[in-house]
């Protein structure tokens, strides 16, 4: 079983005074999996993207920095499943 242990930020993304959002970088590391893969998977950054108003996270970005391309963008997040994680 693959578990994901963590996500890296790779820029500041906490709320500032307004309660605003930014978008938030992060990259995978795979519990469980050997250096191979992960050495693959950090050349990707998973992109949350918020609305307009930047008050929630709505879509995200699959990103390979290292060729500096964007890979797929605006895959929406299921709201519903997100709430059911919450509880």
């Amino acid at each position: 079983m693959i578990i994901l242990i963590g996500a890296i930020n790779k820029q500041t993304n906490r709320e500032d005074n307004m309660g605003t959002l930014e978008d938030k970088h992060c990259q995978i590391i795979l519990k469980n999996e050997n250096d191979e893969v992960n050495d693959i998977l950090m050349n990707y950054d998973l992109i949350l993207r918020t609305n307009d108003n930047r008050t929630k996270y709505e879509y995200f970005d699959i990103y390979n920095y290292r060729d500096s391309k964007m890979v797929v963008g605006g895959i929406p997040i299921n709201q519903r499943l997100k709430q059911q994680a919450n509880k």
